[in-house]
């Protein structure tokens, strides 16, 4: 069972307030039963919430709960993984719109240049050879499957990497594209920000970064991070050393540092990096929506050209 982030908060608030768990469970739409049958039998109060959860809230909280008292815990762990759903929710909402017109406006192209136009020049065959409209109708079959085919070609590529994720990282790790470092840069700033809020030293942030997924680019680095620093060397020239970071995050890094303001400065390179993503896929957005636009204007013409075919008959009696 999926538990929303709000209920956990809902929970952590009512813990707050002075409600024993075993109360405060029947508030919520948790597992109640499982949950007080798990404390009966000697469960931790942590073990028996969280013991059997998966995703990123449960790999928070395992280890906000060994730090800090467990509404603490909660809060701390709902406070991160929100921060990750709505950077997601944000991007994706900017994204749908676009890819929806674009498929849409495909599919019509696909099935007019199929189905309906050769229909519809076969109608008037009698009345036109529509030689050249002709190349142009299979010329624009011919583009749309060589679309269809690179479509497959990039599905099965990427189901393939999928398949092979370890080979995936390797990949990302030797050459870290710009959207990569973006990614990474912007998810180490979310993590410090949260951690640093909790109190929590850089020793303590580094065990937590163990407790991650192992198979997530970013916990390799981490993992590469920690090594580095066992090292004797400082965080910022790890950080330098990664070579993960983008050269923004690595400006900013030191300085918030040096002037211990670190919070204000990791803040505002997130609303910066947030805003340069939205502005990205804003320019993509517009550039799918032109093409999508073309498609059905493409449509349109051929359709045109084959109705002037009566149109001039009847101007011709």
């Amino acid at each position: 069972m999926k538990i929303p982030l709000d209920e956990w908060e809902f929970l952590a608030h009512i813990l707050r307030n002075g409600y024993p768990l075993e109360v405060a469970l029947d508030f919520l739409e948790l597992p109640s039963e499982t949950i007080k049958q798990r404390l009966k039998q000697g469960y931790k109060v942590s073990d028996a919430l969280f013991c059997d959860g998966q995703g990123s809230f449960y790999e928070h909280v395992r280890f906000f709960v060994k730090l800090l008292p467990l509404e603490d815990a909660i809060i701390q762990s709902v406070q991160l993984s929100a921060a990750f759903e709505n950077i997601k929710s944000t991007l994706k909402k900017s994204a749908v719109y676009p890819c929806v017109l674009l498929l849409s406006a495909f599919v019509l192209l696909f099935f007019f240049t199929n189905a309906i136009i050769p229909t519809m020049m076969q109608t008037f065959s009698d009345m036109n050879d529509f030689k050249t409209l002709s190349l142009l109708v299979q010329l624009v079959r011919s583009i749309c499957l060589l679309f269809v085919f690179l479509l497959v070609l990039m599905g099965i590529a990427l189901l393939y990497l999928y398949s092979h994720k370890p080979l995936l990282l390797r990949l990302l790790m030797k050459y870290p594209i710009k959207p990569v470092k973006e990614y990474l840069s912007y998810r180490f700033a979310t993590y410090i920000l949260q951690l640093q809020r909790c109190g929590i030293s850089t020793q303590q942030m580094m065990c937590y970064f163990d407790t991650l997924a192992k198979q997530q680019l970013f916990s390799m680095y981490m993992k590469r991070l920690n090594q580095l620093l066992s090292e004797g060397n400082e965080l910022y020239q790890s950080l330098m050393q990664l070579e993960c970071f983008t050269s923004r995050f690595l400006q900013i890094f030191p300085i918030g540092m040096a002037s211990n303001r670190l919070d204000d400065f990791l803040e505002g390179y997130q609303k910066q990096q947030l805003h340069q993503w939205q502005k990205q896929l804003k320019k993509v957005s517009i550039w799918i929506q032109l093409i999508a636009y073309s498609f059905v204007g493409l449509v349109v013409f051929l359709v045109y050209q084959i109705m002037l075919v009566p149109l001039s008959m009847l101007e011709n009696m």
